[in-house]
C-alpha cells in the first residue's frame, strides 16, 4: 500500500517553513513539487446520513465563530515494509499520546516514543511497551479492543521522555496502513479530554470545556496531511518537524479513497472569515486584509467534502444579497448537486447537464433561475444578485446577465447552516466565494452591470486570463454564439451585432466607437458577408478589416481571431459571381492571417461538412444564409476549438 493522502491546504494562511510572503493553496505560487511528493486539496467526505443538521466541528480553539470548517478525511499512507515518518528527540517528558489509524489488519506496530518505549496492536489489542500506569481509550472511551477499521486512539501514562519518536514503526514491526492527527501531551489526557478529542478531531483538547490542559502542554502535533517535500509539519508550534522515510513510489501523496469515520482527522480552518460586518466566508489575503486573496487558488472538492459556514447573522440575508463565486466544472455528476446550500433559504447546483441552477426561497416558494451547458474546460466567475426592491433575481456568467427572473419578497431565513458541500456527486473546483448581504448587497446591485463587469475583470486579472473582455464584431451571423462562448471560456464574449450592415459601411466605424465605449482587451473579428451580398471587391474588404486590425493594436486590444465567412448558395442573392468573391476573400483572409500572426477561423468549412457550398440542413435557419440554434453551437465550438489550439 504506497498511498498518501494530503491535504486540505488553507486558502491564505501563513504556514512555518514557507517564505514570510507565502501562503498555502492549491497549486499556489509556492507550491514545490516532487515525483515522489505531490499535493492535492481532497476535504471530508459528508456522512451518508448528513442533513442540514451536519455536526459542525470547532474552530482549533482560536476562538472565531466567522470562519468556515472544512472537513477532511485524509491520512498518511504507511506500506508495512520500511514507511517511516522519523520525528526523533522532542527533548520533552510525555505523558499522553493520541494517534488516529486505520489499520490493515489487527497486529500492527503503531508508534516509537524512545528506544524500548512503543505502542503496538496485537491481535486486535492495543499493546505497550515500556510505558507504566498507561489508561487506553478507543475511540473516546476506555478499552483496548481494535479493528481493522479507522480507530482514535489515546494513551496516557507515568512520564517517559520521548526521546526518538518513530510514526508508523515501534521499534521492530512497521505499520500497514493509515495514520493521522498524532499528538503527544505534556500532561496527562482525562476522560473527558479523550472523549472531546474524539468528537472534535480538529480541536486539540485544550479547547474542550472545563479542561484543565493548556496550548503549552501539547508538545508535539502531526497531522500527516501536508508539508514541503519529506518534511511533516508539526502544528504545536514547537517544530518537532517529522521527515517521511522511504516513501518513494512516484505519485505517493495522490487522492485518497472513500473514507467513512467521522473522525478521521480534519485538516484545519480555511481563513475565510468576515471583511465586513455583514459578509461571510470571504477568502482575505492575511497579508493585506482589505483584499481578497490574491492567487484565487482554488480548493478541489472531491465529492466527499464540505465546508460549514455557519448559521450566522452573515449568512441569513433577507433584504439582498449579492453573492460572487468561481468554479470549474467536471462533467461528472449523476444528479443534480449543491455546491453552495443554505436549505430552504438559497441553493445553487449543478445538473448531470452541467446546468448551473440558482435557487432562492420566498415565503417557502422557491423562485429560480439557471443556464445549461456550461463547459466544463475551463474555470467560470458567477454573480449571483437578488434585490426585493426591485423583485428581480439574476445571474450573471463571466460578467454576462444569463438570465434574471421576477421575484417579490423577502429571503426566507431558518436554522440551517451554509454549506460548501463540494456535492456529494462529482469534483469540481472553488475558488472565490464571497457572500454580501442587506444594504451591502444593495449597494452593489445598485452599480449594475458595471460592477458586474469590474469584479468579473478583477478575478480574470488574478486568474491570469489575459483576454478577458473580447468584443466580437460582426454582422447578423455573430448573433447567439458570443454567449456561448462565454459559457464555456474563461473570457466574457460581448456581441456587437449590425444585422444587414456591411464591413466596409457599417462594422469597422462601429469598431471604433465600441472600443472607446468600453474597456475591452481583445476582440474577434468578423462580418464582410453583406459585403459579398453587395458584390464589394474583396481587396476593399479586407481594407476594412486590416483597419479594425490597425486600430485596436493602436489601443492595446489583442486580436483574437478573425472569421472566414460562412456559406450561402440557398440564400435569395446568391449567385455564382458573388460565390466567387466569397472564396476570394476567404483565400487572402487566409494569407493576411498568416502574414500578420493572426488566427484565422475557418467557419465555412464547420458549416459546410459536405462541401457542396451550402449552409449544412442541420445548421440552417431556414433562408440558407443565417445559422440556426444548431449552426450556432458549432460556431462557438470552432471559436473554442481554433482559440484552444493557438
Amino acid at each position: 500500500m504506497k498511498r498518501i493522502f494530503l491535504i486540505l491546504f488553507i486558502l491564505a494562511l501563513a504556514v512555518p517553513g514557507w517564505g514570510a510572503n507565502s501562503y498555502m493553496g492549491i497549486w499556489g505560487s509556492d507550491y514545490v513539487e516532487r515525483p515522489d511528493v505531490q499535493y492535492d486539496g481532497i476535504l471530508r467526505e459528508i456522512p451518508t446520513t448528513a442533513t442540514s443538521t451536519y455536526p459542525r466541528l470547532r474552530d482549533m480553539g482560536k476562538g472565531r465563530d466567522d470562519n468556515a470548517v472544512l472537513y477532511s478525511g485524509q491520512m498518511l499512507d504507511f506500506d508495512g515494509t520500511n514507511d517511516v515518518v522519523a520525528v526523533g528527540d522532542i527533548s520533552a517528558s510525555c505523558k499522553s499520546l493520541e494517534i488516529t489509524i486505520d489499520p490493515a489488519s489487527t497486529t500492527e506496530g503503531i508508534i516509537q516514543l524512545a528506544s524500548g518505549v512503543s505502542v503496538e496492536i496485537d491481535g486486535g489489542t492495543v499493546t505497550v511497551t515500556g510505558l507504566a500506569n498507561e489508561t487506553v481509550y478507543v475511540n473516546g472511551v476506555a478499552g483496548t479492543t481494535v479493528a481493522a477499521e479507522p480507530t482514535v486512539i489515546a494513551i496516557t501514562f507515568d512520564a517517559v521522555s520521548c526521546s526518538d519518536v518513530q510514526i508508523g514503526y515501534d521499534g521492530t514491526a512497521y505499520l500497514d496502513g493509515l495514520i493521522g492527527n498524532v499528538k503527544l501531551w505534556t500532561e496527562t489526557l482525562t476522560a473527558t479530554d479523550a472523549a472531546y478529542s474524539y468528537a472534535n478531531p480538529e480541536t486539540p483538547a485544550y479547547s474542550g470545556p472545563g479542561t484543565s490542559l493548556v496550548e503549552a502542554d501539547l508538545e508535539g502535533w502531526w497531522l500527516l496531511i501536508e508539508g514541503v517535500d519529506t518534511t511533516a509539519y508539526d502544528w504545536s508550534g514547537n517544530s518537532n518537524t517529522g521527515t517521511l522515510t522511504d516513501f518513494t513510489v512516484p505519485g505517493a501523496w495522490t487522492n485518497a479513497d472513500s473514507l467513512s469515520s467521522p473522525f478521521i482527522p480534519q485538516t484545519a480552518l480555511m481563513a475565510w472569515a468576515l471583511k465586513t460586518s455583514n459578509s461571510a466566508c470571504v477568502p482575505i489575503d492575511t497579508a493585506d486584509s482589505t483584499n481578497f486573496l490574491r492567487t484565487y487558488d482554488d480548493l478541489n472538492w472531491n465529492g466527499r467534502s464540505y465546508a460549514d459556514c455557519g448559521n450566522g447573522a452573515d449568512v441569513n440575508p433577507s433584504t439582498g444579497m449579492f453573492l460572487e463565486f468561481s468554479g470549474k466544472l467536471p462533467g461528472n455528476f449523476t444528479s443534480t448537486s449543491w455546491i453552495i446550500d443554505k436549505i430552504a433559504a438559497y441553493r445553487f447546483g449543478v445538473t448531470t447537464s452541467n446546468g448551473l441552477y440558482i435557487y432562492i426561497y420566498i415565503s417557502s416558494a422557491a423562485k429560480a433561475v439557471s443556464v445549461t451547458e456550461l463547459g466544463t474546460d475551463y474555470e467560470h466567475h458567477f454573480i449571483v444578485s437578488y434585490e426585493p426592491i426591485g423583485h428581480t433575481l439574476r445571474l450573471y456568467s463571466n460578467a454576462l446577465l444569463i438570465k434574471e427572473t421576477d421575484a417579490t419578497g423577502n429571503i426566507d431565513t431558518n436554522a440551517n447552516h451554509l454549506f460548501l458541500d463540494g456535492s456529494r456527486n462529482g469534483e469540481f473546483t472553488l475558488g472565490l466565494f464571497k457572500l454580501t448581504i442587506n444594504s451591502e448587497a444593495q449597494s452593489l446591485i445598485s452599480g449594475g452591470a458595471s460592477t458586474v463587469e469590474k469584479l468579473y475583470l478583477k478575478w480574470a486579472s488574478k486568474k491570469g486570463i489575459d483576454n478577458s473582455l473580447c468584443l466580437c464584431m460582426g454582422d447578423s451571423i455573430t448573433t447567439g454564439w458570443p454567449n456561448l462562448l462565454t459559457n464555456t471560456r474563461p473570457e466574457s464574449f460581448i456581441a456587437s451585432v449590425h444585422g444587414g450592415g456591411t464591413l466596409v459601411y457599417t462594422i469597422e466605424p462601429a469598431f471604433v466607437s465600441d472600443l472607446a465605449a468600453r474597456k475591452y482587451n481583445s476582440c474577434i473579428l468578423g462580418g464582410g458577408l453583406g459585403d459579398i451580398l453587395a458584390a464589394r471587391d474583396p481587396d476593399i474588404i479586407l481594407a476594412a478589416l486590416d483597419s479594425e486590425v490597425l486600430y485596436a493594436d493602436s489601443v492595446g486590444v489583442a486580436v483574437v481571431a478573425c472569421l472566414g465567412l460562412t456559406p450561402f448558395k440557398n440564400y435569395t442573392t446568391w449567385s455564382s459571381e458573388k460565390q466567387a468573391l466569397l472564396e476570394e476573400y476567404n483565400t487572402k483572409l487566409i494569407a493576411y492571417c498568416t502574414t500578420n500572426g493572426l488566427l484565422y477561423v475557418d467557419m465555412y468549412s464547420a458549416l459546410d461538412t459536405d462541401s457542396d457550398d451550402e449552409l449544412d440542413a442541420t445548421y440552417d435557419s431556414g433562408d440558407g444564409l443565417h445559422p440556426n440554434d444548431a449552426g450556432k453551437i458549432k460556431i462557438a465550438e470552432t471559436i473554442k476549438t481554433a482559440m484552444g489550439a493557438e
